[in-house]
Parts: structure tokens; sequence; C-alpha cells
């Protein structure tokens, strides 16, 4: 099993990262192999309140895409 520990949802300020959704990102996992992915939201590391960015980070994996939780652990800030 491979586990990605330093994976990230969102968006990056400065430029649009191209697996920014939970999606995305599970196509991606597939394609190189890996299993399972400790995930956050970009914002979280700029946002000044943090809390929006772990909202964000619950509503993309459990409401949006159910599908995916089975594949993503939360790292909430």
């Amino acid at each position: 099993m491979i586990f990605d520990f330093n994976a990230y949802l969102g968006n990056y300020p400065f430029r649009r990262i191209k697996y920014n959704s939970p999606k995305k990102l599970v196509n991606l996992m597939d394609r190189v192999g890996v299993n399972k992915a400790l995930v956050s939201r970009f914002e979280g590391v700029f946002y000044k309140n943090w809390l929006e960015a772990n909202r964000m980070l619950i509503e993309d994996i459990k409401i949006k895409n159910p599908n995916t939780t089975e594949r993503f652990m939360m790292c909430l800030a």
C-alpha cells in the first residue's frame, strides 16, 4: 500500500493547481498507484481564518464527494 502524506486540495494563491479537486486527485492517485492520501487545503496555509479551510476540506470530501472518503484522510489545520 502506498500512502501519500503530502497531498493538497484547492489552489495555491499564486497559480492554479492541476489536481485541485477530490475527483482529479483520485484520478492522479489511480494513475500513479497511490492507495490513500493525507490531504489538507492549500488555503489553510494562507488564510488568516484557517477554520474556513477546514470547512472547505470537509465539504469537498464528505459532502460533495462522499465516494472519496475511503481514499483520503483529512488533515485539519
